[in-house]
């Protein structure tokens, strides 16, 4: 069931991080205002109860306080996902909207200053993130980090997480760096993948903490491998278009809002992931599965 929309609510960013799945585009698009209405009424009918906006950086939308206000009118919960460089954006809506204020995700991809500036490329970035994070957790938020791994600190997980228990956090998501045109050389191999999926697992259990691999690191396969594949979540790209998910890019097109209702867009999603599963059946049957068929690079790959 229909649960969650995400909302790329713009291209543009203030960091420029190594791993970035949405690249440097030159072009910078804001989703369009005038599809909101449109889309926060069609998708009610189907479930939807919950708005997450990410991006790029979601404050840096010129109507980011607007949309947030539509989306509360609404009737729905919302989070935001930040890279935690700036909270003056933020506070005044988190505090306006408390009760419908899920938490904040921040994303964090070094437990210390060295690894995380480095993989943001900004000195400095990992201070602000750190001062944040206790900000918003002293003021009652519930946060939640985000890493996400490649050969460049993938020896860190455990030093991340103890990273979230020292900042206040509640949880933390373990990702893995999706392969794209940029930083091939940094991408995890299968065997390192599931290294640390194994190691995420045994250490929930010993820190009794909430630490969830996501499907970008590793998954334990069949044909329904991710939990999105069950349609609980829609994600809208700042063109105002539907992809396959959060973690697919633009080549994962399904349609663009401004031509379609949401129910048409919806039939077309799940003809496509219809489509995707049978592939992944066939691959299973043929004993033919290949390299990262447990994550999210599957998906990408299907639609590229």
């Amino acid at each position: 069931m229909l649960n969650n929309i995400t909302i790329i609510t713009t291209m543009r960013c203030d960091l420029k991080c190594q791993h970035c799945l949405r690249g440097y585009p030159k072009a910078r698009p804001d989703f369009p205002m005038d599809l909101l209405d449109k889309l926060l009424t069609e998708a009610l009918p189907f479930g939807a109860s919950h708005v997450g906006l990410t991006g790029g950086e979601p404050h840096l939308h010129p109507e980011f306080k607007k949309m947030v206000d539509k989306i509360v009118a609404y009737g729905y919960k919302w989070h935001f996902v930040s890279n935690g460089q700036r909270t003056d954006p933020y506070l005044p809506l988190m505090e306006k909207y408390r009760d419908q204020l899920t938490h904040v995700t921040l994303s964090v991809d070094g437990s210390n200053a060295r690894t995380h500036d480095e993989i943001r490329n900004r000195k400095g970035a990992f201070d602000r993130v750190e001062a944040s994070a206790k900000q918003y957790v002293e003021l009652g938020y519930r946060v939640r980090l985000s890493a996400t791994l490649s050969k460049k600190n993938r020896t860190e997980m455990e030093a991340l997480v103890q990273l979230a228990r020292d900042w206040g956090a509640y949880g933390i998501n373990i990702a893995g760096m999706i392969p794209v045109d940029w930083g091939q050389d940094l991408v995890l191999n299968d065997a390192e993948s599931l290294a640390i999926y194994q190691r995420v697992m045994d250490f929930r259990e010993e820190t009794n903490f909430d630490i969830r691999p996501l499907s970008s690191l590793y998954t334990r396969g069949g044909v329904n491998f991710c939990n999105n594949l069950n349609l609980c979540d829609l994600t809208f790209n700042a063109s105002g278009e539907l992809i396959f998910c959060c973690d697919t890019n633009d080549h994962a097109l399904i349609g663009s809002l401004k031509e379609l209702p949401l129910r048409e867009l919806i039939k077309r999603w799940l003809k496509e992931s219809q489509d995707f599963q049978i592939q992944r059946a066939e691959r299973i049957a043929s004993g033919n599965l290949g390299e990262k068929f447990d994550t999210c690079t599957c998906c990408n790959t299907f639609f590229s």
